[in-house]
This record gives structure tokens, sequence and C-alpha cells, in this order.
């Protein structure tokens, strides 16, 4: 710890399994930051984004962010209902804490009685509106730093999949840095949709205009 509380700057961007032990990552961040340690982001943003619940507060906030339900427990006829309810012929389960794919899965009405739900999955989770155009379009990710357009990176998935992790085989364009025009009209895209950095300092927009805290 003493390690981490000395540099200058700490990056927390290789936790991958803090999902699988939040508590003791929280009491990480926590003492790090008793110790002086400088977190980046910083430590309000890491606990705000901890959970994916953040997107129900994003969306209330006016954002256009997909369509979601917090679960804290999710049968099959609970997913069913909600599905049925808001005309969504599939869906996304997925943790409310997790990353990397990991635990996330499709959900189709047409398929529902071949649905395979284990408890482990399916406490505290989000249910989540389904865009099939990202299959189609990609993910493309519009990084501001201070309130300023830096960079964009497209990820284009593989064929057939419908994740944009690496792990699902995306190919990533090169970074398209911004002319005067772009960054202008990026800027300009931003303010309209009222993407404002969150808890903390930077943010980054999605191309379905959701913001989030960079890194996440």
């Amino acid at each position: 710890m003493e390690t981490f509380a000395s540099a200058h700057m700490v990056l927390p961007l290789c936790c991958w399994d803090y999902h699988a032990d939040p508590q003791r990552f929280l009491r990480w961040i926590c003492d790090l930051e008793a110790m002086g340690g400088q977190l980046l982001n910083p430590p309000v943003t890491l606990r705000w984004n901890l959970r994916k619940t953040y997107l129900l507060g994003t969306a209330q906030s006016g954002l256009a962010v997909p369509a979601a339900i917090h679960l804290p427990t999710a049968d099959e006829g609970t997913i069913e209902r909600h599905m049925r309810d808001r005309g969504w012929d599939v869906a996304v389960l997925k943790p409310a804490m997790g990353q990397s794919g990991y635990g996330v899965r499709k959900v189709d009405l047409a398929q529902r009685l071949g649905w395979s739900l284990d408890d482990e999955g399916t406490a505290d989770t989000l249910l989540q509106e389904y865009l099939a155009d990202i299959g189609a379009l990609g993910e493309t990710t519009l990084t501001f730093i201070d309130g300023e357009f830096s960079h964009a990176v497209r990820r284009n998935l593989a064929p057939g999949k419908w994740r944009a992790h690496q792990r699902y085989g995306i190919v990533p364009n090169a970074s398209m840095f911004p002319t005067r025009s772009s960054a202008r009209r990026a800027n300009t895209s931003a303010q309209r949709r009222s993407c404002r950095p969150m808890p903390g300092s930077t943010a980054s927009c999605s191309r379905m205009g959701s913001c989030s805290p960079n890194p996440s």
C-alpha cells in the first residue's frame, strides 16, 4: 500500500476481478485515500461507477441511455413480465456489478423455454433493452477530457457477436483524433445531450449518448 500511496498517480486499470470481492476493492480505495494517495479517477468516481445502477440515475437526468430495470432477484417469470410490459422481444440480463462481459446474457422471449438462469447469475441484476444495431454498426466511444473532445475509437463486432468487448472478438479501428471542425461538432453534440462529467472529473460519451467515468 505504501508504494501506491507514494506514487504520483495511481490508475486502477487492471482490477479485472473487483466484482468478485467488491468490499476488498472498496477498502483498498478507502485505505489509499486515507494515506493521501492520488487516484485517477478520484475515489468518489470509482465508488459511483462500481455498480451499473448508475445508469438509472443517468437516465433520470435525461441522458439517452438504453432503458434498464434493476432486479434484486430475477426469475424467469419476472424477466418475462418486465419484457412484455415494455415490448422487448430481446433483452440483456447482466449483474449489477461486473465487467468484461462477466455474467452477461441475452434473453429472447421466443426462446424462453430454453432459458437457464442459475441463482448466482440472477441476484442483483439489471435487465436492459437490447440494441440490435450495435451488431451491425459497432460501438463508437467519444472521449472528453475536462469537457473537451479528445478522440474517438470505434469497435466493430465479429460476425454473429453482440457484445462490444475484446474477449468476444471485436476489431477496434484506429483512434480518430479531431480536426477543429469535428471537435466543435462533438462538443456541441455533447452539450445538447447534457453530457457532463459524472462524480470526479473526466467522462466519456458513447455513441448512444450515455456518460460514464473514464476509465471504467
